[in-house]
């Protein structure tokens, strides 16, 4: 067995060592073992190249389409912090006032960014301008889970875990709920294609 390592509240940049890209992780569990593997297994060939603390128990992750911002939910402290990738990553804004955001989505059209904010049973919307700021919420969920934005309506869905169901959010002229299909089992990550035609649920 190789070398442990435990790391808490942090994100990690893992390169591929043949430099296809970047996947940053965020780290929900408390530690995180690497080397375990059986003598002769295959390993996958990439390494740890940034590592940002100061996070509680970071989860939802999303990306802006330049590569430029990285944006965290902080499960642990209720907040939502704006990562700058331009340079030496670091946080450069925090969103607080949440009661345990879980998942994140960017509308690609108008840079709003949508929490699935879980232990706070509402979704939020977030300015992601100069100033980051919560501008917009809608309650009334058991717990958000999975969160996703249309591409050509602007439309949100997200999931309830708790409540079983699946909600359409039309953004305008305030976030209001138009369309909810119930009767799901514990629905918790949500997807959608890229004509914005199907969602994907994971039940």
């Amino acid at each position: 067995m190789r070398s442990k390592r435990t790391v808490f509240g942090a994100l990690w940049s893992v390169r591929h060592r043949d430099g296809l890209g970047v996947l940053w992780l965020g780290l929900l569990v408390l530690g995180l073992h690497v080397g375990s593997m059986p003598v002769g297994a295959s390993v996958p060939s990439y390494r740890v190249t940034t590592s940002i603390g100061g996070f509680s128990q970071p989860f939802g992750l999303v990306m802006n389409t330049e590569g430029t911002q990285l944006w965290v939910a902080d499960r642990g402290d209720g907040t939502v912090k704006e990562v700058d990738l331009t340079g030496t990553p670091r946080v450069v804004a925090t969103v607080g006032g949440m009661g345990g955001p879980m998942d994140l989505a960017l509308d690609a059209a108008t840079s709003e960014l949508w929490v699935a904010d879980a232990f706070g049973g509402a979704v939020r919307e977030i300015s992601t301008g100069p100033t980051p700021a919560e501008v917009a919420s809608i309650g009334g969920f058991g717990q958000p889970g999975g969160i996703a934005v249309a591409p050509t309506s602007g439309d949100v869905w997200v999931s309830d875990v708790t409540g079983g169901t699946v909600s359409r959010i039309a953004p305008l002229p305030s976030p209001h709920i138009v369309d909810t299909v119930s009767g799901l089992n514990r629905p918790a990550g949500v997807a959608l294609s890229q004509d914005g035609r199907q969602l994907w649920v994971a039940e």
